[in-house]
């Protein structure tokens, strides 16, 4: 991953810059110095000329237009007045700001600005998340003194503005800035990817439920990732949406129709901040100037606006921010079906993607939270048409607010000043009253900082993230930003763009400054949310050897919240249990194993690899645990061969060891006994301490796996909750089947329906969890495998062969490996876990709870009774 660097449009190859041109500009413009990139003949004038000429022909040219703006784009940057940015507007009101980088599934480093609490109450409020339009950034919010940021903070909410990837802050990407599989994305991908992980940090950082303000495309990521992951309709309390930008069949705006002729020229430039000087720039040049930037706004917003002048300097010195093409592509393709479906990649990539030769359309009916939707009757982009086409397909919709009776467009909602009355004050109204848990507004500490880092230490960072080089810091980076403006941090390659993070503020710090600084910092952290910076394991750790939990120094790892998510494993032995394990904690490092997994030695003698319970926590306080295989044949044959070399009339001095559970052939009927009672003691440990238990399989069916889980349920024993509270609980977690090393054959709909009657039938009465909306037949991995064509969805999760797929010709059948992994990790751990018991437990409480249910399993008595029950029936 790799910051945007600063540079000017010289950067481009002179034959990419020609064909831009060419593309973007008035033909006779192309030929005449006005669109050159060198020459004598400034920016400022070209754009003054084209402007000029498009705007007082009157019928002879046509309205000015998007290719203006877009002209002027390309042309050389000669600007050096200092832009504007969001953090520095809201500083320059007298609040403070934090920036907060987010990490992303795939790849990316958003940014979020937070104003946690107003200037007069320290108190913070219920968490509010912005998110902005199309071309623009978080600014849009923050344009003047009536707009709806300010508005919310003053209210007394916990403020969070989004920046997209690729816009404003969030410039970091996985490649080059200009290479394009960093610009591989769509409005698909910042909805399933990008939101999701705002939503689950600010939950983790500030409060369980995050209300959403989603503005035009900001409003369509918000549908998207409730409609594709159901599961954070449990995270989300409200969604005000503004015009979201979700069908837009009934245009009326030129600038929807001429999309079609620039998507394949972003992102526009290497130095979008530059691009936008020169426009501010330009606009602040004369008086004739800003009127032809305000036609411009005009054009868009397809009304005139009232804009003041500030607020248009304001608006054009942060718009238009890079893009993808894709994602125009894919609102151009929702223009052209009329309809909300994913992004249409030719027939033959969507039979790989989605087994059809058509994309899906979005599931809007899987949306449960409250919505709110706000429209206009005078908005040419998104119509009222096209907002009563949405509400007819979302089943929650409490109200929608539509304007009436005023010329008010599409840039009317964030920009002009009438929308203090008709939009800032609804929404207020709408989030306040339903605000949840008023009186549990002070639990949160003023400021929330999880990990605070100086310049130095972000370059660390920046330059060995993807090298394993994860030494401190839980959470996603956080750097704190004070209100004095020579003190601001930012991200190492963005520091060089601004003079305000110029290598100047570098030089002249002096090093009893730094330390200071460096205490300060350390102070909030002991102090926000009551956590400190703990370190990040590298690999796993064991948790129980030789029947005991000992988990020497996993406690250093341990905090005191109680947000956090386990999954343990099992299975026989070689069905992959630990790769898949290492695969959802690590899914983007081939080389790195978190679990140590089966080499050609093991393979070649039979023996298992995975002898202890071991335990891997990662960043995001996720644990994994692994155990040893169920009813190993080569523990079996360690047990026989300890058997025989006792000498007579011993009393079961000789032992062997499964994992953490000890067998002692003085202790039951028989060896086979004994492996099958220390395989169910792994299985009662895993039911009683995880929220999710994989059961992993490498073909169908296995009957004696399914006995054995039913058993190790029937004698799971109950827990007491506390020491001091004796009262027992019966615990069940979700338990989701994995069959690994799928061949072609299992992803037919008739062989998913069969896999779900059996599973179905075999634990109709169980208590395990076994329906918790997720599994691959549920509609939202493949499209083809879905309720209607398998029957009602239940845990299970089909995956190829890792190795077999790497061959060329190989067929799939399936989108492949990398892909249902993907879709396979966001659904465990977007799942709803419950508690193990009745009181919350923080994580190190947890591991303290774990060695006292081993205690309690291996002191059980059931387990003795079915030993002599089965020594009765052999």
């Amino acid at each position: 991953m790799r910051m945007v660097s600063a540079a000017s449009s010289d950067d481009l190859a002179p034959h990419s810059l020609h064909r831009i041109q060419h593309s973007l500009c008035p033909q006779n413009a192309v030929s005449s110095p006005f669109c050159t990139s060198s020459g004598s003949m400034s920016s400022y004038t070209c754009a003054t000329k084209i402007v000029v000429r498009l705007t007082h022909f009157g019928a002879l040219l046509p309205p000015p237009s998007p290719l203006l703006l877009l002209c002027l784009l390309y042309t050389q940057i000669f600007a050096f007045v200092q832009s504007i940015t969001t953090h520095k507007k809201l500083r320059e009101m007298g609040y403070d700001v934090e920036i907060h980088l987010v990490d992303t599934e795939d790849g990316y480093t958003l940014a979020l600005e937070r104003v946690p609490h107003s200037r007069s109450n320290q108190i913070v409020g219920s968490p509010v998340l912005l998110l902005h339009g199309l071309f623009s950034n978080s600014l849009v919010f923050a344009l003047n003194r009536t707009s709806l940021a300010y508005a919310l903070i003053d209210a007394g909410h916990d403020v969070w503005l989004y920046n997209s990837r690729g816009a404003g802050l969030s410039r970091e990407m996985t490649n080059e800035p200009l290479d394009r599989q960093s610009w591989e994305y769509s409005f698909h991908e910042m909805g399933v990817y990008d939101l999701a992980a705002c939503v689950d940090y600010i939950a983790n950082t500030s409060r369980k439920k995050v209300n959403i303000v989603g503005y035009s495309l900001g409003g369509t990521i918000a549908l998207i990732l409730l409609s594709e992951r159901p599961q954070y309709n449990e995270k989300i309390a409200t969604s005000v949406l503004m015009a979201p930008a979700v069908r837009m069949k009934n245009p009326k705006s030129p600038l929807n129709t001429e999309l079609l002729d620039i998507f394949d020229f972003f992102p526009y430039t290497t130095n979008p901040d530059a691009t936008l000087k020169s426009i501010r720039k330009y606009c602040e040049n004369s008086e004739k100037a800003l009127r032809n930037c305000r036609l411009f706004l005009n054009f868009v917003n397809g009304v005139e606006t009232n804009m003041a002048d500030e607020a248009v300097l304001n608006f054009l010195a942060s718009f238009p921010q890079p893009v993808s093409s894709k994602t125009l592509k894919h609102y151009v393709q929702g223009l052209m079906m009329g309809d909300f479906r994913k992004y249409d990649y030719g027939t033959k990539v969507n039979i790989i993607r989605y087994n059809d030769t058509e994309p899906p359309a979005y599931n809007l009916s899987r949306i449960t939270s409250s919505v709110f939707i706000v429209g206009s009757t005078t908005d040419s982009i998104v119509t009222i048409k096209d907002i009563k086409w949405l509400v007819s397909r979302l089943r929650n919709v409490v109200e929608v607010n539509s304007i009436k009776n005023v010329r008010f467009g599409h840039i009317s909602y964030i920009a002009d000043p009438s929308s203090k009355e008709l939009v800032v004050d609804y929404i207020l109204q709408k989030l306040n009253s339903t605000k949840e848990d008023k009186e549990e507004k002070s639990w949160l500490n003023p400021t929330s900082v999880l990990s605070a880092k100086t310049e130095n230490d972000r370059d660390h960072k920046s330059n060995s993230k993807y090298h394993g080089a994860h030494e401190t810091s839980s959470q996603p980076t956080i750097i704190l930003k004070t209100r004095d403006g020579e003190t601001r941090a930012l991200s190492p390659n963005q520091s060089h763009q601004m003079s305000a993070f110029s290598k100047t503020r570098k030089e002249t710090e002096s090093s009893s400054v730094a330390l200071k600084q460096k205490n300060i910092l350390a102070k909030s952290l002991n102090v926000a949310n009551g956590l400190s910076t703990v370190p990040t394991m590298t690999s796993s750790m064991c948790l129980i050897e030789d029947g005991h939990l000992t988990g020497d120094g996993i406690l250093d790892y341990l905090t005191e919240q109680n947000d956090y998510l386990v999954i343990g494993c099992m299975g026989m032995q070689g069905v992959g249990k630990s790769t898949l394990m290492s695969k959802l904690c690590n899914p983007f490092d081939n080389k790195k194993e978190i679990f140590k997994v089966q080499n050609l030695d093991n393979i070649i003698t039979s023996t298992h690899c995975t002898s202890t319970f071991n335990l891997y926590v990662s960043k995001n306080r996720i644990f994994f645990i692994d155990t040893p295989p169920l009813l190993s044949p080569s523990l079996m044959e360690k047990l026989i061969y300890q058997e025989a070399k006792k000498p007579p009339f011993s009393s079961g001095a000789n032992q062997v060891f499964s994992g953490g559970s000890q067998i002692t052939s003085g202790d039951f009927s028989s060896t086979e006994n004994a492996l099958e009672i220390t395989s169910l003691q792994t299985a009662a440990f895993l039911l009683s301490v995880c929220h999710v238990v994989l059961i992993v399989q490498d073909w169908f069916y296995d009957p004696n796996l399914l006995r054995f889980l039913q058993t190790a349920e029937m004698l799971k024993p109950p827990m007491p909750t506390t020491s001091r509270n004796e009262e027992l609980t019966e615990y069940f977690p979700h338990v989701v089947f994995v069959q690994n090393k799928a061949q072609y054959s299992d992803y037919t709909q008739n062989m998913i329906s069969t896999m779900q009657d059996v599973y179905n039938q075999s634990f109709l009465r169980s208590r395990l969890q076994i329906q918790s909306g997720i599994g691959i037949a549920g509609g939202t991995v493949l499209n083809y495998l879905n309720s209607c064509s398998c029957g009602d969805p239940i845990n299970l999760y089909v995956l190829p062969d890792l190795h077999l797929q790497a061959r060329k010709d190989f067929v799939n059948g399936h989108p492949g490996f990398n892909y249902l992994m993907e879709k396979f990790k966001r659904d465990i751990y977007g799942i709803q876990k419950n508690p193990l018991t009745h009181a919350p437990l923080s994580e190190k409480n947890w591991f303290h709870y774990s060695s006292k249910v081993w205690d309690a399993i291996k002191s059980s008595s059931f387990f003795h009774e079915y030993d002599r029950l089965l020594s009765k029936l052999e």
